[in-house]
């Protein structure tokens, strides 16, 4: 009888045994497709991605702005837009624009607010350019803006660090918060 007992134990262990081994490699290649499945159509995230986007804005007062972008994904769900390479020129009222250059960008639709960020360029007609880290773009209020520090910079040499800045679109001021500027030295300065 206890011969028994024992051969029902080994039996049970054995038993054990192979469920825990065949569970591993069903976990293990559960993990595996997953990830395989990942790779493979995590670009599918999106409702919908265009590829070499060429958009105009236009409202009643006339073209507002453009975006030119490389891939544009959206999301009908959350009503946003996010925008690889884009490049937004913003049509002034006197006929003037400036162009706006990043790494990524997003749109939100519902709220007409642009983001954009990671090596952010604004080139403005007379040859200024201004960088940031992060540049928004408020379309009701036709404002460009941002929080954090901004560095301008034109062909004279003459660099202004700013804490942040504003810019509004529609009458081309720019204006920059807590400033320092570096003035470069003339030969008219010597005379």
């Amino acid at each position: 009888m206890i011969n028994r007992y024992k051969n029902i134990l080994l039996f049970s262990a054995a038993v054990i045994l192979s469920a825990l081994v065949l569970w591993y490699f069903a976990a293990r290649g559960k993990n595996e497709f997953t990830s395989a499945w990942k790779q493979q159509f995590m670009h599918l995230r999106a409702d919908l991605t265009i590829e070499g986007v060429d958009y105009r804005r236009m409202t009643p007062k006339g073209q507002r702005w453009g975006l030119r972008a490389d891939i544009v994904r959206i999301y009908e769900n959350r009503n946003r837009m996010d925008i690889d390479h884009p490049v937004i020129t913003f049509f002034i009222n006197d006929g003037g624009k400036i162009t706006v250059t990043s790494d990524t960008g997003c749109y939100q639709r519902g709220k007409g607010l642009f983001s954009v960020e990671k090596h952010v360029i604004v080139r403005f007609e007379n040859g200024e350019r201004l960088y940031a880290d992060i540049l928004n773009y408020d379309q009701a209020k036709e404002l460009i803006w941002s929080d954090r520090p901004v560095v301008l910079k034109r062909d004279d040499g003459l660099v202004v660090n700013a804490r942040s800045m504003k810019y509004q679109t529609s009458r081309g001021i720019l204006t920059l918060t807590d400033q320092e500027s570096i003035i470069p030295v003339s030969e008219n300065d010597f005379s």
